[in-house]
């Protein structure tokens, strides 16, 4: 059937070829025979054109008519059953007339009209005319052989005509616009519609603070372009005005031709005619340039130059440039064919149009106006029933050109009253938006094509959202507090979503290689955080640590000039130094495991290591494609359990995609379970991307800062609709427990495979199963031990392995089989494990994890050690046999944890959003604000409870010797309730030897309790003056150990430091606390010795610790030597003589405790 489908797919095209029409544009200087007119004159010119440097110039009478007899393609195309086959052509008028039309007139072989279209002449300059003989004609399909293009009744004047075409297919994306009426496509922006409503609304006289506000926000926004010089000696400021003068001669030599633009005889300014982006395609060896070439290329640059230099031929050259943009089309009322995507590369014309305002003579000024107004859809902000939310694009692209539409207007009244519709469509736009529509959503991550995407749009929208808040701040047109923290915890939550600067692999939409963007989003860290009277805390504290500017990716972000968007300014600098500048010390690498439903992602990370993943469902799509492998053109099992890791001590990640075929294999994407395919099938094709399938069974929930877990359903709908599988992850502190159940489909020729990793193994690195090391490929392996070179170590429990290597590619992946049934696995993942965690772990007798179920019914796994149970249960109408559930009316996420004193903690989700959806993202637009609907969830456990504490929302029935818990669960939130049994126990607990050391500019700080088995966290706090101290970082206790050792790392050491321990009881209680101080010269130069060192290094641990993972690591992060060391250990000594000169860093594991020092090898 394939087969069959594909040949007729060839042959279509090959059809569609032989019918494609041929391009008049009128090079070879002569008339064609066919073109005659009944009034006025034909003649060839070379005064006006688009396409090459000639056009058909006809002087018109008053009721005059242009004949075309049989031009070529016409009757061909007319004909065809698509329905698509129209007319592509570019009109210049010299007579504007307001009640003036040209009627363009499609004939047939008896003269009869079958369909024309109206086109209005309310221009001077180029217009282009993009329509469909049936929609848009209303033409029947019968063969065309004429078009006669009837001038107005009355007046005269001249028309030249290019670029003519009947076209087969005439763009679905083509715009109806002050010209002419189409039929657009559901989804294609309203332009015309939108600007009846672009008039600026009648208003009273504005008060004084609001004229007030108004040049508050103009001139903050000359700061933001041009800098204030406050920051002028800094080498971060002088970095980026270096970059900036960088880009506008790279601007300058890039674009010649927009800079040497001519005038001709009529006075109007001429250049190469100029296309808009999705309406043209170079032709006949013809080159064509696009309008963004103009609108992103020198006019930013210009303006710059300008204004930063006072150069007046710069003046010159960018007026000339609007004027000629505005002669080729680029105007008030032109959707040039196709407008959809000009809004996306129009910034710099947008930018350079505030920069340049006092230079504009009041007839430009009005005609920029009018075209600003247009192009960024101003009239929606007073079109009655505004929704909330917005798309990504309309806000970062076209937000800030409203807010400049009213900046520019003459006078402060209408100033004030264009302003104020663009605030509340701010307000609007950045509410939260539930469904799937765009762009914040309630979990605080974004969406775009209907989908959570952070490495582009949704990055940019979110900067620009803050760029619009800083702007406003403090006058009456602030946005509102909501819009604050909505913006806030969107900040937040990327910040978590994010291991430094990297965005998980499986949240970038299209781009798989473009992660690292964090960079790009510190100015609205910046500007967030500094638009309050007193400078945000949280916010601040990321941008810190954060803020490396020394170091790439920051260093390069800071010495960049080009702008795209509002980004790569000498305001943007200024703001970043300001906050750098503050006293807010920088947050510790933040602990935490989150659920983000509306992304389907899971996010579990230490201050050593970030760990998330991401499956896809009836809400959540599975990937997106592009052309290019850098555009996802092999992402299509992105999302099928992906899980991303990286070392946040060695900056090291878990995945190598790459961009060369046969190194990174793009069917194994890490913690993936899939059908393996070579790179040909592999390969997306056009419209089968952006799939969400039937199962709403997509959830997580998370207990504490340590542990959490994430499950799925997987069904493949697109592809192969016998796939299905199950899949969850468990995570308890560094210990991954991953479990997959109920794997099928009915494929005799493609392998169902799980990964558990695929990474590049560089020399000097070690690659080991069951102790040894690996140097070719391996098969059918039963229940391995891998440690890989990035220090996890998968213990498999189920499954056979095979190990995979290409070239320096090593992937380790669990074997299915062909047409798998009913397969299964379990494996753990121990994060930066050691040999000591490996050894109890691997040992079922001492292994403190139990997989109690693993079926159709639940995936549930035990933590013994903390009494900790997790639950996926995926039949709610089936006896689970469990000692703590007795059951769920829904399938559900739970974990639940008893502890000694009679106090439990619980957490529960509903993963359905109970919410329509549809086959992908095209599919459920007309349902895109639908919100979830809300649940009566219910849970019955085993034994009696109470609540504990303030629950809200929640009651509570005991049924004989059980306890029902009810309340109302929405948008796959996760609920957390305390319960108490009333039986608790006294504690003795304290804390011994809370001690600290700053070593070569870290600040370790240790400590260790003494019967602690009541401790549940502790709490770091932080204070300069011993008087004022703030929360740094908040770590679980050990749970079922009476005694402990702990320690955290902290990098920002300021000339003495006070540190204070709070140990905190089950109940909230504080049960002990202690205060150190540190000072920033307190190094212990014994630590580490000799430094540097030339054969030996001797490591003094200050303390005895139990049984040592030790390794060194080079600066760019490679494993040089792995050693474990047992035994009591209080000294030990390396052999560093092999080792090349460089700087080194020695990483200590026993336990909980980590160290790393760093040393100079000679």
């Amino acid at each position: 059937m394939k087969k069959i489908k594909w040949i007729f797919i060839a042959t279509l095209c090959c059809i569609s070829n032989l019918l494609c029409a041929q391009i008049f544009s009128f090079e070879d200087g002569t008339i064609p025979s066919n073109w005659t007119t009944t009034g006025g004159t034909l003649s060839s010119s070379t005064l006006k054109y688009k396409l090459g440097t000639k056009s058909l110039k006809w002087a018109w009478t008053a009721g005059s008519s242009l004949t075309v007899d049989n031009p070529a393609g016409l009757s061909t195309v007319s004909s065809h059953f698509r329905g698509e086959q129209g007319i592509h052509l570019w009109i210049y008028n010299t007579t504007p007339s307001t009640t003036g039309k040209l009627v363009l007139n499609f004939l047939n072989s008896s003269n009869q009209v079958k369909c024309h279209i109206d086109f209005n002449l309310n221009f001077k300059g180029w217009r282009c005319l993009m329509a469909r003989f049936v929609p848009d004609m209303g033409h029947d399909k019968t063969t065309l052989t004429k078009m006669v293009i009837q001038a107005p009744a009355t007046g005269s004047g001249q028309f030249y005509f290019d670029r003519l075409e009947f076209p087969l297919s005439v763009s679905w994306k083509r715009n109806s616009d002050a010209q002419y009426s189409v039929v657009q496509a559901p989804t294609v922006h309203d332009y015309m519609g939108v600007r009846a409503y672009g008039n600026i609304p009648t208003t009273s006289t504005p008060t004084s603070a609001e004229v007030q506000g108004i040049k508050t926000i103009i001139q903050r926004l000359e700061d933001w372009y041009l800098g204030t010089g406050q920051y002028a000696t800094s080498s971060n400021f002088i970095s980026r005005k270096n970059a900036i003068t960088s880009h506008i001669t790279w601007a300058y030599n890039a674009n010649p031709d927009d800079l040497n633009l001519s005038i001709g005889s009529d006075s109007t300014v001429t250049g190469s005619g100029l296309f808009a982006i999705s309406n043209a395609n170079p032709t006949n060896g013809t080159p064509i340039k696009y309008f963004n070439k103009v609108t992103t290329g020198s006019m930013y640059p210009l303006a710059m130059d300008y204004r930063l230099n006072n150069n007046p031929l710069r003046k010159t050259q960018w007026l000339n440039q609007i004027d000629y943009l505005h002669d080729q089309g680029w105007a008030d009322g032109s959707a040039l064919g196709v407008f959809a995507d000009e809004m996306l590369r129009s910034y710099n014309y947008f930018h350079s149009m505030f920069i340049m305002r006092k230079e504009l003579d009041p007839v430009r000024l009005a005609r920029e106006l009018n075209t600003i107004n247009w192009q960024s859809f101003y009239g929606y902000v007073n079109k009655p029933g505004m929704k909330i939310g917005d798309n990504a694009d309309f806000i970062r692209n076209l937000g800030y050109p409203k807010m400049f539409f009213a900046l520019l207007q003459a006078d402060s009244v209408k100033q004030v009253a264009a302003l104020k519709p663009v605030v509340n469509y701010l307000n609007m736009a950045l509410s939260l938006q539930h469904g799937f529509g765009e762009t914040l959503k309630p979990d605080y991550t974004g969406y775009h094509h209907g989908g959570a995407y952070f490495s582009a749009y949704y990055n940019d929208m979110l900067y620009a959202s803050v760029w619009y808040y800083y702007l406003l701040r403090g006058t009456p047109f602030e946005l509102s507090q909501t819009t604050y923290n909505n913006l806030k915890q969107a900040l937040l939550a990327y910040r978590s979503l994010s291991s430094y600067y990297d965005v998980p692999k499986s949240l970038t939409g299209r781009f798989p290689l473009q992660t690292e963007v964090v960079q790009k989003l510190l100015p609205a860290f910046a500007m967030l955080g500094l638009s309050k009277n007193q400078p945000d805390t949280a916010l601040i504290g990321a941008f810190k640590r954060l803020w490396k500017p020394t170091v790439n990716p920051v260093k390069k972000f800071v010495s960049t000039g080009n702008s795209v968007g509002n980004l790569n300014t000498l305001g943007e600098i200024e703001v970043c130094l300001k906050a750098a500048a503050t006293t807010i010390p920088e947050e510790l690498n933040p602990q935490e495991a989150t659920y983000f439903p509306y992304a389907g992602t899971l996010v579990h990370r230490s201050p050593t290591f970030h760990f998330s993943v991401k499956g896809f469902s009836k809400y959540v799509w599975d990937y997106e494609a592009g052309t290019t492998i850098g555009e996802g053109l092999y992402n299509r099992y992105i999302g099928y359990g992906q899980f991303d890791y990286t070392d946040l001590i060695t900056k090291r990640r878990n995945n190598n995609y790459s961009t060369t075929i046969g190194v990174w294999d793009w069917s194994r994407f890490p913690g993936t379970t899939y059908k393996y395919l070579p790179l040909a099938p592999l390969a997306s094709v056009s419209g089968t991307d952006r799939n969400f399938s039937d199962q709403s069974f997509l959830g997580g929930v998370s207990l504490n800062d340590t542990t959490s877990v994430i499950s799925m359903k997987l069904h493949d709908k697109m592809f192969d609709t016998t796939f299905y599988a199950t899949k969850s992850y468990f995570a308890f502190g560094n210990t991954v427990v991953c479990l997959g159940s109920g794997i099928k489909n009915k494929s005799q020729t493609d392998r169902t495979e799980t990964t558990l990793l695929q990474q590049v193994v560089k020399t000097g690195e070690s690659f080991k199963v069951n102790g040894t090391d690996v140097t070719v490929s391996q098969n059918n392996i039963n229940q391995p031990i891998i440690r890989d070179n990035l220090g996890i170590r998968y213990i498999v429990k189920r499954g056979k392995v095979d190990i995979i290597k290409r070239d320096t590619m090593y992937a380790a992946v669990i074997n299915h089989g062909f047409a798998p049934k009913d397969s299964s696995y379990a494996y753990f993942m121990l994060l930066q494990g050691n040999l000591s965690q490996e050894t109890v772990y691997s040992n079922p007798s001492s292994c403190p994890i139990s997989i109690l179920r693993q079926d159709s019914i639940a995936h549930i796994v035990k933590h013994v050690g903390d009494q900790t149970v997790g639950y996926a249960i995926f039949n709610s109408t089936a006896n689970l046999n469990d000692t703590l559930i007795n059951k769920v009316n829904i399938p559900s996420l739970v974990m639940l944890k008893k502890q000694s004193d009679g106090k439990c903690k619980l957490v529960i989700s509903d993963p359905d959003m109970h919410r329509q959806s549809g086959k992908d993202s095209d599919a459920v637009v007309n349902i895109d604000h639908e919100e979830s609907g809300s649940f009566g969830y219910e849970i019955t456990l085993n034994g009696l409870f109470q609540l504990d504490g303030n629950n809200p929302g929640v009651t509570l029935t005991q049924v004989g010797n059980t306890t029902k818990l009810a309340l109302t669960v929405v948008d796959g939130k996760a609920y957390k309730i305390n319960l108490t049994t009333g039986q608790s126990q006294n504690s003795l607990a304290k804390v011994l030897d809370f001690s600290g050391e700053n070593k070569q500019g870290t600040v370790f700080l240790n400590w260790e309790t003494i019967d602690g088995h009541a401790i549940e966290s502790f709490v770091i706090e932080k204070s300069n003056d011993l008087n004022a101290f703030s929360p740094k970082a908040k770590i679980y206790a050990t749970q079922g150990s009476v005694n402990a050792v702990y320690s955290i790392i902290d990098e920002n050491i300021e000339s003495e430091t006070f540190y204070r321990l709070n140990a905190i009881s089950k109940d909230g209680k504080i049960l002990d606390s202690k205060t150190i101080s540190i000072n920033s010269d307190q190094v212990k130069s014994d630590i580490i010795f000799p430094n540097p060192a030339t054969d030996n290094i001797t490591v003094d641990l200050k303390r005895i610790l139990k049984d040592i993972d030790v390794s060194i690591y080079a600066i760019d992060g490679r494993i040089i030597l792995n050693k474990f060391i047992s035994g009591d250990i209080k000294q030990f000594s390396l052999d560093v003589s092999e080792l090349k000169s460089g700087i080194y860093f020695v990483n200590i594991v026993s336990g909980v405790n980590v160290s790393r020092l760093k040393f100079i090898k000679k």
